[in-house]
């Protein structure tokens, strides 16, 4: 690759960057506002049931997730 070329391409990876991490800011300021079917269909919870078993009972419990965002 000429010098040239590798300047464009630089230019060109480094906007992509900044789109990307605006693209992550805007997400995660929306976050809090994601409630009920908007929420849903961000995320699959499987067995449902267990969690309402446990409120039921009265106790806690801890969800663990792998991913939110793009992160």
């Amino acid at each position: 690759m000429r010098v040239a070329e590798e300047a464009a391409e630089r230019e060109r990876l480094a906007a992509r960057c900044y789109m990307h991490f605006g693209t992550v800011i805007t997400e995660f300021l929306a976050l809090p506002r994601l409630r009920g079917e908007r929420l849903a269909a961000q995320a699959v919870l499987e067995n449902p049931e267990l969690l309402e078993e446990e409120r039921r009972a009265g106790r806690g419990v801890l969800v663990v997730s792998g991913h939110v965002g793009k992160w």
